[in-house]
């Protein structure tokens, strides 16, 4: 009987979490539509600026906020200048 409600516990507190993860993704997922109104879907990335999820728009978002990123190796090649072409 005590392993049974264990197992209950258990498996009520996997639902428990798995149900707040789900609705904290869903939650960011929403959030495209307040914090990147004017951008091009195609354009949007996730990236982790202090391990949170953010949306960011490499091409609108100005540097200071590229700069905040964690870094990786797509944030490293957005903050390379770029080269005039002649």
């Amino acid at each position: 009987m005590y392993h049974y409600k264990l197992k209950k516990l258990y498996f009520y507190k996997l639902i428990f979490n798995t149900h707040h993860k789900i609705k904290n993704e869903l939650s960011f997922y929403k959030s495209i539509f307040d914090t990147h109104r004017n951008s091009v879907i195609f354009n949007l990335t996730i990236k982790k600026r202090k391990g949170q999820n953010v949306w960011i728009d490499h091409i609108r978002d100005n540097r200071k906020i590229i700069e905040s990123l964690d870094r990786d190796d797509e944030v490293i090649e957005w903050l390379k200048p770029i080269k005039c072409s002649k």
